[in-house]
């Protein structure tokens, strides 16, 4: 297919995805979307989702480890980020630093 050939041309890096573009009468905005939905088209949702909950899992692990100490005996900041990984990726937040959002206060009349 004509697409799959240009896309495979703009990777292999003797020109510019502007020039390869231009060589084929196409925006560089038109390349950019054939190179997308190429990678796209690649992933697998599960096999993503596997992937991350193996990183999470090694962070957890991390964060079990003993913390780094300064010389002054005081343990590093990232420590205290680092222990709540372990729990907050089974809690279902979205990011370690998620907090619950404060209600709104009302308006007084």
């Amino acid at each position: 297919m004509q697409k799959d050939r240009i896309v495979a041309e703009s990777y292999n890096g003797e020109m510019s995805i502007s020039a390869v573009a231009r060589r084929h009468v196409l925006s560089s905005r038109q390349l950019f979307t054939c190179r997308l939905q190429e990678i796209y088209a690649g992933l697998e949702p599960v096999l993503l989702l596997r992937d991350i909950r193996a990183l999470q899992e090694r962070l957890a692990a991390l964060a079990d480890t003993p913390p780094a100490t300064r010389s002054d005996g005081l343990t590093q900041p990232i420590d205290l980020f680092l222990a709540t990984l372990r729990t907050t990726w089974k809690d279902g937040a979205t990011r370690p630093t998620d907090r619950p959002k404060s209600q709104k206060r009302a308006a007084a009349s």
